[in-house]
């Protein structure tokens, strides 16, 4: 069984995710909440975030910021990183200066102190005297996907005007409409007849009744082929049959009871709770892998490929196969 208060702590996540309000109360942990990176210029990206409210006994005396070209899914992927900087208590928005060809993912940490809030504000730079940070505060080590993390990769304003040239630019090339052949009909002739023998005798056509009736089935068929079509829910095999207990039985529950039954947006927020505490390696990949389907399946499909993203290196094939899926139905949606 899991410490009571870690279980009221995350009800809270999972209540306030559904009605979109702040995660944490004035009576929980000061953690921002509502990031947001967006290009702002050729290679800058400004990050933007909601301020923690303030807490009897202890308060924000900064935040340390943090960059990767990968998804920050958890506390421990910050292991490796060097924060960005050390920002004054009050922040709410870093600018940063970036490769203009490359996406980037951003996570917002709280530094505090107990006691009352001081009057001088705090700054670091990486490019100052890392001394300072010792008297930053302590770092709150809570990261939530979506809250304090960016899901989404950001890209600077140059990537974006890139595209829109390149996209001008293909428009004003002149193009030749193709003739179009009704209900799956063909040219009578592969290519049109050519008399080489030059005796001006009209020969027969080459391609039979039959063949015609056959290839135009077959164009049909291909017409209807190329709408494209969701894929079916995918489940692990360690998943179809209940655990004795531990993170896989809490797993399986969560299948139960939201994702067997299509609750995919319930899923979601029950995942996400799931995947906000320490948990095994192996149980960790598969519940993201739910969580990709789930906002797969809600339609929510660039969400999806960023956590499919996230599991590349893990399930190389199965991802690769979700996010071509994925991405086909963002740009074309089915037809109901």
């Amino acid at each position: 069984m899991k410490p009571t208060g870690i279980f009221h702590f995350l009800t809270i996540v999972a209540v306030c995710s559904i009605f979109r309000v702040p995660v944490f109360s004035q009576s929980a942990r000061p953690v921002v909440t509502g990031i947001n990176a967006e290009g702002t210029a050729d290679n800058l990206i400004t990050v933007s975030w909601i301020l923690p409210k303030e807490r009897q006994g202890i308060y924000v005396s900064g935040f340390k910021i943090y960059r990767n070209t990968r998804p920050i899914k958890d506390f421990r992927s910050l292991t490796e990183l060097k924060p960005l900087a050390i920002l004054p208590a009050g922040t709410i928005s870093y600018t940063d200066t970036v490769n203009p060809s490359v996406e980037y993912y951003y996570a917002v940490l709280s530094l505090t102190k107990s006691g009352t809030k001081e009057t001088e504000p705090l700054f670091y730079d990486e490019e100052l005297d890392s001394g300072t940070e010792q008297n930053a505060g302590t770092l709150l080590e809570v990261l939530i996907p979506g809250v304090n993390s960016t899901v989404i990769g950001a890209r600077s304003v140059y990537y974006e005007k890139k595209q829109l040239s390149s996209e001008k630019t293909a428009a004003k090339q002149p193009t030749i409409e193709p003739k179009t052949y009704e209900n799956g009909e063909i040219r009578e002739l592969p290519l049109p007849y050519v008399d080489i023998l030059g005796d001006g005798t009209k020969h027969e056509k080459t391609i039979s009744k039959k063949t015609q009736e056959t290839a135009s089935s077959f164009i049909r068929q291909k017409k209807e082929s190329v709408r494209t079509k969701k894929l079916s829910p995918y489940i692990f095999d360690e998943d179809l049959i209940s655990p004795p207990g531990g993170d896989d039985y809490l797993l399986f529950d969560i299948l139960k009871t939201t994702f067997i039954k299509k609750k995919y947006s319930d899923a979601a927020v029950s995942l996400q709770k799931f995947l906000a505490q320490n948990r095994t390696k192996e149980t960790s990949a598969r519940a993201a892998f739910y969580l990709g389907e789930s906002h797969y399946f809600m339609e929510n499909y660039d969400t999806a490929v960023s956590v499919f993203l996230g599991l590349a290196e893990t399930y190389p094939q199965l991802t690769n196969r979700w996010i071509e899926s994925s991405l086909d139905l963002y740009r074309a949606p089915i037809e109901q």
